[in-house]
């Protein structure tokens, strides 16, 4: 196996050698024939789109998806705009006429409007006589203060109306916008993006647009904005407003964050390297490498999803660590001689294999992501894998021949004898005190894991906005005064016709309903329930000349049925909102407040056992845009946590491979392991939690512990192999690596350290984290990589 792999680094070192002969020979056609190529993807970047939402996390084919689209085909959206009004003065004639006034521009002027509730049409049922009548609340508009007294009375008495159309004190209203399920160009998409029909559903509807629901949102804006008064405060919330605001937030952020990495990283590149042509080199193969690679995710009609952020600096990471190896190794050789030619093929014999090894492991590592059963990490791992193969092709082919016709200049090196001095001493120190660096880190790894265990998992969506930003705090002010600005629903099948005409099963929804609205834990509550049994309680009461003590489900199945017999017949149409044309199934609707995922998901769990042990012989299925992000981050967590530990098995394998020992190869994971619990300690240090951005650290974590550690092990391991001395092996590694890996390490980690000055604190965390782990791998890299090398060679694991 070892003469395998010699022979193989050789015939590589021989193709190198032909390739820098062909390209300095012809680089201008090399650069054509490299443009050329990049021309396709390049050219579909104008196809791009960004957009959020975690409905995306799963394939659109599977049952979570397919039960939400179902959902939304027979009742409609789940996910609805709150608008809410606080003011002192409601119940006014002047307040009740600007409300009327912005309903009705609300319902005549908004695109994509399925339907608009609000005190001025909210539903209001009483009986006359044997009769009932079920007419809006302000179907008779007031025009004296004592009208508006009697409204008052009927509205704040109405449990149908509390914690969603008027807060308990009195003082804050809402207008309730849904908005069309499914887009009207549904049809369209499967033909313009072919390569999507294997994730096509059963239906070919769509959902509305991140475009629509924008246009929306913008419209509504600038409706609301016309009746802002004094003494009038105007929240709105709800998470398409949430989903819009981070959409449009995201081009910005993500545009800026790289745009601000890349200018410090470069800046920081060039103070090092002290030649701009290096620094413009590397710009153009990172630019040229996440543009190919983003066109190519635009061809293959893949979104820039929340997830998916991660890719350019993935690529950007890669393809700077090997073009500034490759680059060291040719100014090296440069300086010395003043010959490009000879330099740039002796920095393709000496860099290039390590390079490809590096490279190719790396892509192999990420692909392996591609397994996962989450839609967006599948994507994820495909696409950094294909981000990183460009950056390997374009190191190979269009930095040798950029650096073959740029004009270039001999520069003596400043202080070369002392810093060969400081590297020589410091590459001694892994020598002199390998069993103390390797216990002190095995210690720091211990108390890194035991503090790592405790981290919790968070992803608490009003964190994406600063503290002070209006879809902040309009989400808070609604949750506080409406305990709730989301929702859960709640299908429940019995899977028979006219099965929610059965007297026994609606007393046990009512009882299942009253118990979900007293549900308050340490992380939110349930804030409101509408249920099939909130109309036959609100019918029943009205048919007994209002009176409270007839709210309640009545007591045989004849007066259920003509309860909702003379509702259907009183004109509302509500009764299709909570069950379906043949009675048998209903919809039970639960609002609350937007908090933390983990929070809701116990809620979630509550409701799903309770369902279960009310309706065991029913069907109950949990659904809407807020289950399905509560599922999604966790099964996220779930499908983040097995893959990677098949990535760092893959990584333990290639290791093996490449250092030609089990041994060997695994005892490789010690050291790029050490980042990886050291950053997770800080985390505890620093109170933050498991979420999104940490899955974002993880993979440049993986990329930059591969790239240190197959540096210098695999250096190490070619220099002993040729001297079979460890010191003297050492002090060529240090030498012919060390450069170019401080260089590499402060000018990334300077790079995302200057993403902490980010308003957004998800942006904050990940430049924080980010930098941290690479100075953390590169320190790793010149400390316990080297201790850990001479450990090994002592005890002859190196053949």
């Amino acid at each position: 196996m070892h003469s395998t792999r010699k022979g193989m680094r050789q015939r590589l070192e021989m193709m190198m050698q032909k390739a820098g002969r062909f390209i300095t020979k012809n680089p201008i056609g090399v650069i054509v024939v490299t443009l050329l190529l990049l021309a396709f993807p390049l050219s579909q970047l104008p196809q791009l789109k960004i957009t959020s939402g975690s409905g995306i996390l799963v394939y659109d084919n599977s049952p979570l998806m397919e039960q939400y689209q179902t959902f939304a085909e027979e009742f409609g959206r789940d996910e609805r705009i709150i608008i809410g009004l606080k003011s002192d003065t409601i119940f006014t004639l002047d307040f009740l006429k600007m409300l009327r006034d912005m309903h009705e521009d609300l319902e005549s002027n908004l695109p994509y409007l399925a339907e608009i509730n609000s005190l001025y049409n909210a539903r209001y049922t009483r009986g006359e006589g044997e009769k009932l009548l079920t007419e809006n609340l302000l179907a008779h508009f007031p025009q004296t203060q004592q009208q508006i007294e009697v409204i008052k009375k009927r509205a704040m008495e109405s449990h149908f109306y509390k914690d969603l159309f008027l807060s308990a004190d009195g003082k804050m209203t809402a207008i309730l916008l849904e908005t069309d399920a499914f887009s009207q160009a549904s049809e369209a998409n499967t033909s313009e993006h072919p390569s999507l029909e294997h994730n096509q559903t059963k239906s070919s509807k769509t959902f509305l647009s991140d475009a629509q629901n924008a246009a929306f949102i913008e419209a509504l804006k600038q409706i609301v904005g016309k009746y802002k008064q004094e003494g009038l405060e105007i929240y709105i919330a709800g998470s398409p407003l949430l989903t819009e605001a981070f959409t449009s937030q995201m081009h910005i952020e993500m545009l800026g964050s790289m745009c601000l990495f890349l200018a410090v990283s470069l800046l920081a590149l060039f103070v090092l390297l002290r030649r701009v042509s290096a620094v413009v080199i590397v710009l153009v193969v990172s630019i040229l490498s996440v543009f190919a690679t983003v066109g190519t995710m635009a061809w293959m009609g893949v979104c820039l999803v929340d997830l998916m952020q991660i890719v350019p600096f993935v690529i950007v990471v890669s393809g700077m660590g090997a073009s500034v190896h490759l680059l060291t190794s040719f100014f090296e050789t440069f300086n010395t001689t003043g010959n490009k030619q000879d330099a740039v093929i002796g920095a393709l014999i000496q860099s290039g294999s390590t390079i490809v090894f590096l490279v190719l492991i790396t892509a192999l590592v990420m692909a392996l992501f591609a397994y996962s059963d989450l839609a967006s990490l599948a994507e994820l791992g495909m696409y950094t894998a294909l981000g990183v193969l460009v950056t390997l092709f374009l190191t190979l082919t269009l930095l040798p021949a950029l650096l073959s016709i740029i004009p270039l200049k001999p520069k003596v090196p400043l202080h070369a004898d002392r810093w060969h001095r400081l590297i020589t001493k410091i590459s001694l120190i892994p020598v002199k005190y390998y069993k103390t660096i390797i216990i002190t880190s095995v210690l720091v790894m211990i108390v890194s894991a035991l503090a790592a265990m405790k981290l919790g998992i968070s992803d608490d969506p009003l964190t994406w906005f600063s503290s002070s930003a209006n879809e902040r705090v309009s989400t808070q002010e609604v949750d506080a005064a409406l305990h709730g600005s989301v929702s859960i629903e709640l299908i429940v099948d019995t899977k028979k016709e006219n099965g929610w005409s059965d007297l026994q099963r609606l007393e046990n929804l009512n009882l299942f309903t009253q118990d979900l609205e007293n549900y308050v834990d340490g992380d939110t509550r349930i804030g409101k329930v509408v249920s099939l049994a909130t109309i036959i309680k609100e019918t029943n009461r009205a048919l007994h000349q209002n009176q409270e003590k007839f709210y309640v489900i009545p007591g045989d199945a004849q007066s259920v049925a003509q309860a909702l017999l003379l509702f259907e017949s009183s004109g509302s149409d509500d009764l299709q909102d909570v069950v379906d044309s043949q009675f048998s199934k209903t919809r039970i609707t639960l609002k609350l407040p937007l908090t933390d995922v983990t929070g809701m998901m116990k809620v979630l769990r509550y409701i799903k056992k309770q369902a279960a042990k009310t309706f065991p012989d029913d069907e109950s299925i949990t659904t809407g845009m807020l289950p399905l992000l509560i599922t999604t981050v966790s099964r996220a967590v779930d499908a983040a946590v097995w893959s990677f530990m098949n990535v760092f098995m893959g990584m333990a394998i290639a290791m093996m491979f490449l250092l030609g020992t089990l041994r060997l190869g695994l005892s490789a994971m010690i050291p790029m392991g050490a980042p990886f619990l050291v950053t997770l300690f800080m985390m505890y240090i620093l109170g933050l939690s498991l979420d999104m951005v940490t899955l974002f650290v993880a993979f440049i974590a993986i990329v930059v512990s591969l790239e240190t550690t197959i540096h210098f092990m695999y250096t190490f391991k070619r220099y002993y192999k040729e001297t079979q001395e460890s010191i003297k092996a050492m002090e060529q590694t240090f030498h012919t690596v060390a450069q170019a890996m401080v260089t590499v390490g402060v000018a990334l980690s300077l790079g995302f350290y200057a993403l902490m000055f980010s308003e957004q604190s998800s942006v904050a965390h990940f430049g924080l984290l980010s930098g941290s782990i690479i100075l953390l791998a590169l320190f790793t890299s010149l400390l316990l990589s080297p201790a850990w090398m001479i450990f090994v060679s002592k005890r002859g694991w190196i053949r």
